[in-house]
């Protein structure tokens, strides 16, 4: 048997998570401190660029999306809510 020390924590935020996005899906706002809290922790991780332009003359791998250009596209979706 495994102990989880911060089990209660866990399955907490999953369910606030997980009522988040199937409430988001059905168009239905759903306010709480802990999503309020995450966004927060995103767009203040993920700095968005004014300026992301890409050249045609880059080599394809510069073009492909980056893991961190990812994280940034999230923090400007919950800036624009």
């Amino acid at each position: 048997m495994h102990f989880l020390p911060k089990f209660e924590e866990i399955k907490y935020s999953v369910k606030e998570v997980q009522s988040y996005w199937k409430l988001r899906e059905l168009n239905i706002s759903y306010k709480s401190d802990y999503i309020q809290r995450i966004k927060e922790r995103i767009i203040q991780n993920n700095p968005i660029e004014e300026n992301q332009i890409r050249l045609a003359s880059a080599s394809i791998e510069k073009q492909m999306e980056k893991p961190k250009d990812y994280a940034r596209r999230i923090a400007e979706i919950f800036e624009q809510e």
